[in-house]
């Protein structure tokens, strides 16, 4: 799952550098792509087991046997982050941003 995977990733992170990659909503990853991963992860949904078997099939069960891509990138960098980052950001603080700041925002955002 999501959580043993960053881990996982944090321990080899230790050791180098590591990539995440996700394939898109329509096809995945290619086999070729997926022969030079070193693991693959799979986040459980309503619609499917937590533990798949070779031989699980979808048959119009009690939900999603998938998630949309942004949903399943955003469960594991929020794992990542969690197991990474100790649940912190460092070097950013948070505060109000100034009317000068939101206008100047806006401005952006209309050009």
């Amino acid at each position: 799952d999501a959580h043993e995977a960053a881990l996982l990733l944090r321990a080899a992170a230790a050791r180098g550098k590591v990539a995440v990659v996700f394939g898109n909503e329509a096809t995945g990853l290619t086999n070729d792509e997926l022969a030079l991963a070193n693991l693959g992860v799979m986040i459980p949904t309503a619609g499917h087991s937590a533990n798949p078997k070779r031989t699980d099939k979808y048959t119009g069960g009690s939900g999603p046997t998938s998630l949309n891509l942004s949903h399943a990138v955003g469960v594991l960098a929020y794992e990542m982050f969690t197991q990474m980052g100790e649940g912190r950001v460092k070097g950013f603080s948070s505060r109000l941003i100034s009317v000068e700041e939101r206008r100047r925002l806006g401005d952006e955002l209309e050009a």
